[in-house]
């Protein structure tokens, strides 16, 4: 009888203590694990990419307001490349902010280039944006801008799992766009 119930304790106790004891010794393993399932709940990130774009449209309203100058009509050739990227977005929301991002790029090399700023490649850290922002006279908000835009392409580009709908890709492309066409404003427009 006593030794029933000691083997009723035992059984009891024995199946927690086992899971403590394996999960502790594949804490890492299974940190990764967590981590990895925390990316399948794609809503919740869905959602993460959906706050942080309202969050930079409303950054980029604001800092719009704080430039001295407007931005000129937008080009022929710059209306098509809208036009074709806003298209990508309807086929692979992914590659259009990929696209959209580059013309971020582009446009920052070509200011530095511009500006007399020897570049290898393309520019594209935060430094460059601040330091070219500051020659154009071109608000500190816009490289706040800069870096957001920047964080939601990296998370577009190297977590396999986000997923993004078309609309958010088209709203991701006029912002990206609108920033471009800041940093390639002179300093006298």
């Amino acid at each position: 009888m006593l030794m029933d119930a000691f083997v009723d304790i035992l059984r009891t106790i024995i199946w927690p203590l086992a899971i403590v004891w394996v999960s502790y010794i594949f804490r890492n393993e299974l940190r990764g694990l967590l981590n990895r399932l925390s990316l399948f709940k794609y809503k919740d990130l869905e959602a993460k990419f959906e706050k942080e774009l309202l969050e930079v449209e409303k950054e980029a309203k604001e800092a719009e307001k704080l430039l001295d100058r407007s931005l000129p009509h937008i080009a022929d050739n710059e209306q098509e490349k809208i036009e074709q990227l806003l298209r990508i977005a309807g086929i692979s929301p992914r590659a259009a902010i990929m696209e959209a991002w580059r013309e971020v790029e582009c446009a920052l090399n070509d200011v530095a280039k511009q500006e007399g700023i020897r570049v290898k490649g393309l520019v594209g850290n935060s430094l460059s944006a601040d330091k070219l922002a500051q020659i154009r006279g071109i608000p500190r908000e816009n490289t706040d801008i800069y870096t957001r835009l920047k964080y939601l392409r990296n998370q577009a580009a190297h977590v396999p799992d986000y997923v993004i709908e078309e609309r958010e890709a088209r709203r991701y492309v006029q912002l990206a766009i609108h920033l471009a066409g800041v940093f390639r404003l002179k300093p006298n427009e």
